[in-house]
Order: C-alpha cells, then structure tokens, then sequence
C-alpha cells in the first residue's frame, strides 16, 4: 500500500518513511536531528520541536513551534513528558508523526508514554542509541520493553545503521552504535496475502 520515501538530509543522515504523509495532522521532533522536521515544515505541516539545534534552517517559519522543554520521562521544570506534551500542542488529534533521535533517553521516554499517546501517532522515527547496552541486563531490559510496547501496536517498516560508530562485539555479534528504525501503526499496513 505505501512504499518509502526518502526524506531530509542525504543518503546517510536522512530518513525512510511510509509514503503515507497525506493527512498527517502535525510533526513532533524531539532531539538534534532536524533533517525530518525541515522536509514536514516543507510540505505545510504544522511541526514542534524540543531539543533542537539552535542552526535550524527552518526557523522563524509559522508553522514550527519551538519548545523551551526538553522531552523526559517527567514533567518538572524545563522537562516534559511525551504524554503532557502531545495534550498540551494537539489535545485531541490524532495521524501525528514523532521523530526521536534523544541519544539514550528514547528508551525511558518510550517506556514512559501511555499506549494511547503513542497510538496518536501514525509514523515513529526513532534513532535507538546506546546499542552497546544490549550486552548488560539493565541495558538489554530497557532496550527489549521498549521495543516491545512499540510492537504492540507498531510494525518496523525500516532499519538502517545511523552512524560510522564503532561497533560492540559481544561473542560472535558485532552491535552498530545505533540504528534508525521507523514504525508505522498497524492498522495503516496493507493486509498481507
């Protein structure tokens, strides 16, 4: 039903989504990496961005908001959940995207959402971090639940390595630094024959 589009940035700092943007209501963009954000902005859609990178090209456009919170798993000042911030900017809409690239918060970000935030959003971009974590109990607990709640209602629809980082081995596997990986929600994928 959909296949992928390329979007921001070149061939190894940008992004593989669905080509299912048609109707997305709003963009949320947490972290360093606007390259998804400038395309969304480009298109006419409404974006909000926390952590962003003060040399965004896009600035001063009407339809990007910059937050003065950071995203966290809390919400205390100059921090915010994904949850307080998605009721705050759209209250009641859903068909969103999220783009995350948090350097290692992903995880309890994620974790920290309700099910019924992340299923507002029809695409998820995620860069996962910290890999090497996988090889430790906690890490790898952190890593696979997180996961995990994605997949409840989230199919991976594209993985790619995002950095020229050195790998971990751990025995026989070499783990990249991180990976890119979107999701689309399942109700969005075509039935499979």
């Amino acid at each position: 039903r959909y296949g992928l589009v390329g979007i921001g940035g070149g061939e190894d700092d940008g992004h593989f989504v669905p080509n299912d943007l048609q109707d997305i209501v709003a963009g949320f963009s947490s972290g360093h990496d606007v390259t998804l954000v400038s395309e969304l902005v480009g298109r006419g859609i409404e974006c909000f961005l926390s952590d962003y990178a003060p040399d965004l090209s896009v600035a001063g456009n009407s339809r990007l908001h910059l937050e003065a919170a950071c995203l966290g798993n809390t919400n205390d000042p100059g921090y915010m959940t994904l949850d307080s911030w998605l009721d705050r900017r759209t209250p009641q809409q859903s068909d969103l995207i999220l783009q995350m690239n948090n350097r290692g918060n992903e995880y309890s970000i994620i974790y920290g959402a309700s099910s019924e935030t992340l299923r507002r959003f029809r695409i998820i971009v995620i860069e996962f971090s910290n890999l090497y974590r996988l090889c430790d109990n906690l890490g790898f607990d952190a890593i696979y639940y997180t996961v995990k709640k994605l997949l409840d209602d989230f199919a991976i629809v594209h993985v790619r390595r995002r950095d020229g980082g050195t790998p971990t081995i751990y025995g026989k596997h070499a783990i990249p630094a991180s990976l890119g990986v979107t999701f689309l929600r399942k109700d969005r994928l075509r039935e499979s024959r």
